[in-house]
């Protein structure tokens, strides 16, 4: 009989060790440090600890067991009130704390405390100073990103005003001033002037502060200046004083283009109507011809038969020639580079065909010094004294095609940035443009989305597309703003999840528009 118990109690004894060490090795495997504070004689002791806290600790946590808590945090009350307060609670606390090591070293802890009845609290802990520092870059790079976009679309809407026909000079300067602020890291706080001349332009809100980023340049001879003043104190980035500058330089061209393009129908006007009068006037016509001519900013020759009658000093200069007989010993062809005569050949056949060509076309020519340059022309045929003669006006262009290429550059980014961009009419929910990354993302050929109401990139789930729309436009009505992750559609079909990073813009053509940048995060 007594070996009979003996047997169970060595039986219970075994199961009860086999126990202990299957809690003690899940105690071992929780992934996160783990501390083991037991409340003995009105004092928390550290009794236990996990393999995942003596890793973390480098294994000098052993040299605190035993250890009061009063004593291991004596300079951390606020640890020892939550230690206390779980305990006579008897709930979990959550909290997240900046915890300096002995080391000196500090770290951000998720910390949870948790009551073991009945005087017992484990203390989890959980480093996430990585996963905050990867959050705060992934925040800013968000924020930069959608600064950066703000300025595309400045930039792409001011390219989009210079090719609306008829545009007057005033209205393309007032077009640009209101897309300024928009643009600006804090649109709500900005006003903005843009002096042509004697022209002043200015926002509604404007107001002379403190806080301003001026830029300015001479187009023609004429003062343009833009200035932008924070009505707080707030910081120009150097990002701002590029686009501003951007800017600029992108009125410069416009302007410098437009007034250019009406000198040269002004001048065309005037020669016209010059030779046409009568014989009787021929010599009065001539003078006032001759001071147009020599007296004009762009460059204007007399050919006959391929031969340069006449030219103007402007066009000496553009050729960089000193005389016009050094200049004019040479045909016009063979000023021409020879990638551009096959060009000219091809022209002057047809013209001698009485076929039509355009009178305006972009040239490679050859300057003296044997640079080729870029130059505008427009020809027309003239009769002076009855005779028929080609006048030619020239406009080197080299500077101005290569600043154009940098537009068309940056209009580029737009187009093929790296994360699926699109825009929204937020007055009726339709698609007014996705870049080509973000029909690629979708699988619809170029242009295709336009037009569309955005519901068709919702997948359906516990909502419809459309009322997922609706819930969205919502939240960017009353905040401006709206960040998630959303179950998107193919074309196909197919369904996969993106974060979608959504803001309000106000556009000059479409109104309120709302920027949605989506990154597709499938795999991750």
């Amino acid at each position: 009989m007594l070996f009979e118990k003996w047997i169970i109690m060595a039986s219970i004894e075994n199961i009860l060790l086999k126990s202990e060490e299957k809690i003690r090795s899940l105690f071992n495997g929780i992934p996160t440090p783990t501390f083991v504070w037991q409340f003995i004689d009105n004092e928390f002791i550290l009794i236990d600890f996990n393999r995942a806290a003596d890793d973390y600790t480098q294994g000098n946590i052993k040299n605190y067991l035993g250890v009061k808590a009063s004593e291991f945090y004596q300079h951390r009350q606020d640890i020892l009130d939550d230690l206390n307060t779980c305990l006579k609670n008897k709930k979990n606390i959550f909290k997240e704390m900046e915890y300096t090591f002995r080391s000196g070293e500090k770290k951000l802890i998720d910390v949870k405390y948790s009551h073991i009845s009945p005087d017992i609290v484990v203390v989890y802990t959980d480093d996430i100073s990585e996963r905050k520092r990867i959050e705060h870059k992934l925040k800013k790079s968000v924020h930069d990103q959608k600064e950066r976009i703000k300025e595309l679309l400045c930039l792409y809407s001011i390219s989009d005003l210079a090719l609306r026909p008829y545009i007057t000079e005033d209205e393309l300067i007032q077009g640009t001033l209101e897309l300024i602020p928009p643009s600006m890291q804090f649109p709500e706080f900005t006003s903005a002037e843009i002096k042509y001349g004697d022209k002043l332009f200015r926002t509604n809100n404007f107001k002379e502060t403190p806080w301003n980023l001026p830029s300015g340049l001479i187009i023609n001879e004429i003062d343009l200046s833009i200035n932008i003043y924070y009505l707080e104190d707030n910081p120009f980035l150097d990002e701002e004083s590029h686009l501003i500058n951007e800017i600029i330089q992108r009125l410069e061209i416009i302007l410098g283009r437009k007034k250019v393009e009406d000198d040269l129908k002004k001048l065309n006007l005037e020669l016209e109507s010059k030779i046409e009068k009568r014989t009787e006037e021929l010599k009065e016509s001539e003078e006032m011809y001759r001071s147009l001519f020599d007296h004009s900013m762009v460059g204007c020759s007399i050919v006959k038969d391929n031969q340069i009658i006449d030219a103007n000093q402007a066009l000496l200069d553009i050729f960089n020639y000193n005389s016009f007989e050094d200049f004019a010993n040479k045909s016009i062809f063979n000023h021409v580079a020879p990638e551009s005569r096959e060009i000219v050949m091809e022209r002057f056949k047809k013209m001698q065909k009485g076929i039509y060509v355009d009178p305006n076309i972009v040239l490679k020519f050859l300057r003296k010094d044997g640079k080729i340059i870029n130059v505008e022309t427009n020809y027309s045929d003239i009769l002076i004294r009855n005779e028929r003669y080609t006048q030619t006006i020239f406009r080197d262009i080299t500077e101005s095609k290569q600043k154009e290429d940098k537009i068309r550059l940056n209009s580029e980014i737009m187009t093929n940035i790296a994360e699926g961009v699109y825009l929204i009419r937020l007055e009726d929910g339709i698609i007014v443009y996705a870049n080509s990354r973000f029909e690629e993302m979708f699988g619809y050929d170029q242009g295709e989305m336009n037009g569309k109401d955005v519901s068709i990139v919702n997948a359906p789930a516990d909502k419809t597309p459309e009322e997922t729309r609706e819930i969205i436009l919502e939240i960017l009505a009353d905040k401006g703003e709206w960040h998630g992750e959303v179950k998107n559609i193919k074309k196909d079909g197919t369904h996969f999840w993106c974060y979608a990073n959504v803001s309000l813009y106000e556009h000059p053509v479409y109104g309120t528009v709302s920027i949605s940048v989506h990154t597709d995060i499938t795999e991750r």
